[in-house]
């Protein structure tokens, strides 16, 4: 070999360690913009890696499988998979840049094409609200609901009887009252109008949601062929311009907390069911309904008050729209 040949190949191998590699930049509206690679050095553990990029060891194992069962010092130029940088997570709700360009170019057009009146446009400002009225909301829930499976909730016990006792000593039963049935809404949601900015966003997303339906359970699926709950999540979130990070406990750090009762369609609901902390995570619908992708059924859609999950449930996260 040529001493000019030794000198090239000395160049390239110092290269290859002496920087991380980085992933083929992925397009700015994908789920997958979140991530890049980082190749190992010399002497490095999970533990320093995950520190280096400011996340818990736990959760870089989650995003690496491959790592659980490796212990102490990992091969030297070992492939891992770790968030973008800080600016990146910092920011994991926001809209992409190229979705609010396309956004503003379409709305830029529009108002070029078409010039209405004052009157034209400032009825137009007052019916386009930002966020969902009440009878919004509900069209919302009736439509993503539409269809769901009547699932057994959760088991109420039935009251026992009330006794009294009449002076001469003869015992009555009084039967307990029984709950009465939920009232009906006085304006049929299917026929109100979703005018809200926010209200057309979530219903997009809801619609995503329910068009994957069936799709299989595959442990670490962030794809239409199979997704795991969180990779479900995250892809239909990214196919809105929204960038959400990849595993559920780490969603679960980020948006608006919501307290019980008080979801609303489009917030993320999660439970502690594997291990420790958020490990499962789904999209509230609506009417105490929710879709997730199971490990035993894929994409589903199951009730907040079944046993298994009204056990688990840890509570929801808001994300804006």
């Amino acid at each position: 070999m040529s001493l000019r040949t030794t000198v090239l190949a000395g160049l390239l191998a110092f290269g290859f360690t002496a920087f991380p590699v980085s992933a083929e930049p992925a397009r700015e509206d994908s789920h997958l913009a979140y991530y890049t690679y980082y190749k190992s050095k010399n002497g490095e553990t999970v533990s320093a890696i995950a520190a280096k990029f400011g996340m818990a060891e736990s959760s870089l194992v989650k995003m690496n499988p491959q790592l659980a069962d490796l212990e102490g010092e990992l091969p030297f130029g070992s492939l891992l998979c770790v968030p973008n940088d800080k600016e990146d997570r910092d920011l994991p709700t926001a809209r992409s840049k190229t979705v609010q360009a396309k956004e503003k170019q379409s709305t830029s057009k529009e108002v070029a094409a078409k010039k209405p009146d004052k009157k034209k446009k400032k009825k137009k400002a007052s019916k386009e609200a930002e966020e969902p009225d009440e009878d919004e909301w509900e069209a919302l829930a009736d439509l993503a609901t539409k269809g769901a499976p009547v699932l057994a909730a959760r088991s109420e016990p039935e009251l026992p009887p009330s006794r009294l006792i009449r002076p001469n000593g003869t015992v009555v039963l009084i039967p307990a009252a029984k709950p009465k049935p939920r009232p009906k809404p006085k304006n049929d949601p299917a026929r109100v109008q979703l005018a809200s900015r926010k209200g057309k966003a979530i219903h997009g997303v809801l619609q995503t949601c329910r068009s994957h339906l069936g799709t299989p359970y595959v442990w670490g699926g962030e794809l239409p062929g199979g997704f795991d709950c969180s990779g479900y999540v995250q892809y239909v979130w990214a196919q809105h311009g929204y960038r959400i990070p990849r595993t559920a406990d780490i969603q679960f750090n980020v948006g608006e907390s919501v307290k019980r009762g008080q979801e609303l369609p489009g917030d993320l609901v999660f439970f502690e069911t594997y291990a420790p902390g958020a490990s499962h995570v789904g999209v509230y619908l609506g009417r105490g309904y929710f879709i997730h992708a199971s490990s035993s059924r894929g994409v589903t859609i199951d009730r907040l008050a079944t046993d298994f999950f009204a056990q688990r449930y840890l509570g929801a996260k808001r994300t804006k729209f």
